[in-house]
Parts: C-alpha cells; sequence; structure tokens
C-alpha cells in the first residue's frame, strides 16, 4: 500500500498489488471463546519466533514468553511447516496476540492446505469420490468469498475454526479427501463473473430451501430442489423435549409451543415459546433450534439410534405434538440449515453416476466450475 499525505495527513491509499490470496488466517477458538488463557506451542524441529530460531522446539507458555519479550505479537514457525498448540498440530504458522482476556492464536495456512484439513472435518471420507470432489470444490469456494470478512479484523483473520465458517481440522487428513482436493485444485463456483457463497448442510429433508429461513433475501444461486437423502440416518428424526429441563433466566420456566408459520418445505419459520403471562417468538432458523434444544433429552435417528445431549435439534424442518406435564415430541427430517448443498444428497447423486460438476449444477443454479484465477480480480 502507499499512503498519500496531504500536510501531515493521510488523504488516500493506493493499492499497488494485488493482495497475495494464496493463504487464509484462521482465527482458532477456545470453545466458542477467541482466545485462551495459556498456550503451550511445540513442534517436531526447532521453533523460530519472528523468523529467528529460538533454540527449542517448545514454548511452554507462550504468554510468559511474549511478557518477558515485552511483545504483544509474536510469529511462530517450524521447519516443518506444523505447529501445535496446546497439544494440537496445525499446518502453517501461527500468530500469538495478547489481549485483555488471553493469548488470541491464528493460524495462516495456504488455502489448499486448509481445504485438506476442512473436508474430512465436513463430509465422512466414506462417501463417493465425485460427492468429495463436489465437497472440495464449495469449501474451497467458501473460504475465498470469505477472504474480505471483517469480522475478525481486529486480530488479521479472516474467519474462524467453528461451523459458523467451516469446521478446521477436526479431524484428521484421509487419502480419499486428499485426493478429492489434489483432483479439483484451485476449482471454485461462479455466477457469472463472481464467486458464489457455496452455502451447504447434511441432510435435506426432501427438499433444499431458500434463504427464507433465515428471513433474508435469496440470491440467484440459491433455488429449491428435490433431495431424497434417505441414504442419511439424519433423513427422519424424533425429539422429546420436557419444558421442564430449562428455565430460562429472563422468562422463567416455559409452559407451552407453538408453531406460528412453516415453509412449502416444511420448515419452521415462526416458533413462539409461552413462559405463562409472557412468550418469545423466534423466527430465524438457527434461533429456533437453539432455542428447543434447550429442552431437548434425546433424539431418535431413522436407523434407530439414539442422540443426546446435543444441544440444538437437528433442523427447523418439524411438526408438533403436545403431551403431558410438559412433554412435547417434534416429528422432523434433515440435519442443517436446508440450503444449498446437500451432503448426503451429494453421496447419493454421485453413487447414482453424477459428477461432481453435475452435483454442483443440481443444487445451485446457474453456476459453473472455474480456476479460482479466473475470478481472482473480482476479490
Amino acid at each position: 500500500l502507499s499512503y498519500i499525505l496531504d500536510s501531515g495527513r493521510i488523504c488516500a491509499i493506493v493499492r499497488r498489488q494485488v493482495p497475495d490470496l494464496t493463504y487464509i488466517r484462521v482465527l482458532i477458538k477456545n470453545d466458542g471463546k477467541d482466545a485462551f488463557p495459556t498456550i503451550a506451542a511445540a513442534a517436531a524441529a526447532n521453533i523460530y519466533v519472528d523468523d529467528a530460531d529460538c533454540g527449542s522446539n517448545a514454548i511452554d507458555d507462550v504468554g510468559a514468553y511474549m511478557a518477558n519479550a515485552q511483545k504483544s505479537r509474536i510469529k511462530v514457525s517450524s521447519a516443518d511447516n506444523y505447529v501445535s498448540i496446546n497439544g494440537k498440530s496445525y499446518p502453517g504458522s501461527f500468530e500469538f496476540i495478547g489481549t485483555e482476556e488471553g493469548i488470541v492464536a491464528v493460524n495462516t495456512v495456504d488455502v489448499e492446505t486448509y481445504v485438506r484439513y476442512v473436508l474430512p472435518s465436513e463430509m465422512p471420507s466414506t462417501f463417493d469420490a465425485e460427492a468429495l470432489k463436489a465437497q472440495a470444490v464449495c469449501a474451497r469456494t467458501f473460504v475465498y468469498s470469505q477472504m474480505k470478512n471483517t469480522q475478525y479484523a481486529l486480530y488479521g483473520a479472516n474467519i474462524d475454526n467453528t461451523t459458523a465458517f467451516q469446521v478446521y481440522n477436526a479431524s484428521e487428513t484421509k487419502q480419499s479427501t486428499d485426493e478429492a482436493v489434489k483432483a479439483t485444485a484451485g476449482q471454485v463456483v461462479s455466477c457469472g463473473r463472481s464467486l458464489i457463497t457455496c452455502y451447504y448442510f447434511s441432510t435435506s429433508a426432501g427438499k433444499t430451501e431458500d434463504m427464507e429461513v433465515w428471513s433474508s433475501s435469496t440470491p440467484d444461486f440459491i433455488h429449491k430442489v428435490e433431495s431424497v437423502d434417505d441414504n442419511s440416518p439424519y433423513y427422519r428424526w424424533s425429539s422429546e423435549l420436557d419444558l421442564s429441563a430449562y428455565n430460562d433466566p429472563q422468562y422463567g420456566t416455559a409452559t407451552g409451543i407453538s408453531v406460528d408459520k412453516t415453509s412449502d418445505a416444511g420448515y419452521v419459520l415462526s416458533l413462539t415459546i409461552n413462559y405463562g403471562n409472557k412468550s418469545q417468538t423466534f423466527t430465524a432458523e438457527n434461533d429456533i433450534r437453539k432455542a428447543l434444544g434447550h429442552y431437548q433429552k434425546k433424539v431418535t435417528l431413522n436407523d434407530g439410534s439414539v442422540r443426546e445431549n446435543m444441544s440444538m435439534i437437528p433442523s427447523a424442518c418439524f411438526s408438533v405434538s403436545a403431551g403431558a406435564n410438559g412433554h412435547y415430541t417434534l416429528s422432523g427430517g434433515g440435519f442443517g440449515h436446508g440450503i444449498g448443498f446437500s451432503q448426503y444428497g451429494a453421496d447419493k447423486l454421485a453413487k447414482a453416476g453424477s459428477s461432481y460438476k453435475d452435483i454442483i449444477g443440481y443444487y445451485y443454479k446457474d453456476v459453473t466450475v472455474v480456476d479460482i484465477s479466473s475470478v481472482r480480480s473480482e476479490q
């Protein structure tokens, strides 16, 4: 960047080079928090701090190290390009930032390696190769589309490692997923000359949804399609709720649940929870799932298996039946928000003979798979 000054004041900033989009910076969350109280960093080889060999392969207390060096930020890397924090290994390097809440850890990693660690964390590695390729292209498209995200600009990070963006490094890399990433290297999904935001989810209840479930306007590339994902255990499910299981800190004990509005695909668009003389209405898919998750005791899946301790109901596609003494049963289908690309649906299409480009073209409207170099100038 060049800064143009007038009487000592910056009056213009000129970008003289195209930004390097080879790397992504990922905020590693600490159970939902931005900072860790303490961090121990280690590597197989000697650690480099701000590109200088520190003479050791471990820093037992990063915060103490920074305080001793009188630095609020340090870069930590290693010769083999892997650094572990608190016992978990990550590719690339780290920037550690001291804050009042603790140490913030930002992982800098090249995009293709990042996708390698996203793919097995987001989709079963046993899925068909064409489904894995489709997911790899979607994951890569998503990360490039987030390069300008400013949510974590304070830390110089683009995204975090959770479901708020994409799950990253929750699973070891696998041969099948590595092959899918390699086979699609650099490929992204474009609508016109612009990257799309690749919304994807686990399981459809029979039909995908549009942005109505998020109370948002629907972009041109999102549409509703049939997706019979009966290969997923979450294709149909039943959830048991007990209103005595949770006491809302503001409203108290719930006395009833009612569905106010549903989409034509069966997704609940408005839900009201009653608390005696008070009530609370939820209109966003994620809020509905979280609100009912407080009361959820167990979920019985399509294959007869049971899930407990789920903090959210599987999806917002359900009907409600009231029982006695504050007990309710939700009869539902699908897992996730239902918008865009269905992972189990992709696997079923792949097993029926569809290619990864066919799958992407089915779930997203008027799109093409192109190399990132053809759209990078638009970023």
